[in-house]
């Protein structure tokens, strides 16, 4: 707890990260829509934006914890810090929570209307799930590629919403990686230093 309590600010900047990142995908998104492609090409162009989307919000997410973690190191190696190998990690696991959290009830209430038909279920979940892919459209395009919604079956929203959970994961492992490097003070990509 006091981990996720002196970093909270470092937790609010990755969940802006992806709110801003989320908001330019959904963008280019609804431009696309606006140039009415064929439903392949527009399959194919909303894969390319998710995968741009992605990388851009990973390259920002490693700088954030790459510095953390560098930062961290001189604390450590002072003996001012206690070594927090799982420090990305958690970090990224606690901002990605409202994620988390809409998603797996996205997940719950689709799981429930399949095996009970209540369409107030159904209902509700619409309306979470539109939110959920507003929030996480950055992985929008390759959901809809892996899962394309060409019918109205209600269970390719359940595949999607897993998915949709199953990619927080890159985030995560990323955040973990990047802090790692910093720790090691390993770098990927070589900025030069204000003077």
């Amino acid at each position: 707890m006091k981990l996720i309590k002196d970093n909270l600010h470092v937790i609010v900047k990755l969940f802006v990260n992806q709110i801003g990142v989320a908001i330019f995908a959904f963008m280019l998104y609804t431009a696309i829509g606006a140039m009415r492609l064929e439903a392949s090409a527009t399959r194919t162009v909303d894969l390319l934006i998710s995968i741009f989307s992605l990388l851009f919000y990973l390259f920002l997410l490693y700088t954030v914890v790459w510095e953390i973690g560098a930062t961290d190191r001189i604390a450590v190696d002072t003996g001012r810090e206690k070594k927090q190998p799982l420090k990305g990690m958690i970090l990224s696991a606690v901002s990605n929570l409202p994620n988390f959290l809409l998603g797996g009830v996205c997940i719950l209430l689709i799981a429930l209307h399949l095996s009970t038909g209540a369409e107030g279920l159904k209902a509700f979940a619409g309306v979470l799930n539109l939110i959920y892919r507003m929030l996480d459209s950055i992985y929008l395009g390759i959901v809809s590629f892996v899962f394309p919604t060409v019918t109205e079956d209600v269970a390719v929203y359940l595949y999607q919403s897993i998915l949709f959970v199953a990619l927080l994961l890159i985030p995560i492992l990323v955040c973990q990686a990047a802090y790692a490097m910093g720790f090691a003070e390993i770098r990927v990509f070589k900025f030069k230093r204000k003077k």
